[in-house]
């Protein structure tokens, strides 16, 4: 799923989804009366975040503004996440 509004799935909004990336370096950022959303990973302009679980779970957001770098999260063998990492 590529997205860039309000709520994501589950019901949460993009910015509760994102803050258990923020301390892998991922930073969600929205526009105040706007759908311009972006995402940064570690101060860049991320194209395309990816975060696929082991158990078949996804989610992905693509960043109004563009970016040149795709970023992925990573997993341990118990299906917690461990990381965010660049492709």
């Amino acid at each position: 799923m590529l997205a860039n509004s309000e709520s994501a799935p589950g019901g949460e909004t993009f910015a509760q989804k994102f803050s258990k990336y923020k301390s892998y370096g991922i930073e969600y950022k929205e526009q105040k009366n706007s759908s311009i959303d972006n995402v940064y990973y570690n101060g860049e302009l991320v194209k395309l975040f990816v975060d696929e679980n082991k158990c078949g779970g996804a989610f992905s957001f693509e960043s109004a503004d563009g970016g040149d770098i795709v970023v992925h999260t990573t997993y341990d063998k118990n299906n917690k996440l461990n990381g965010v990492e660049k492709q």
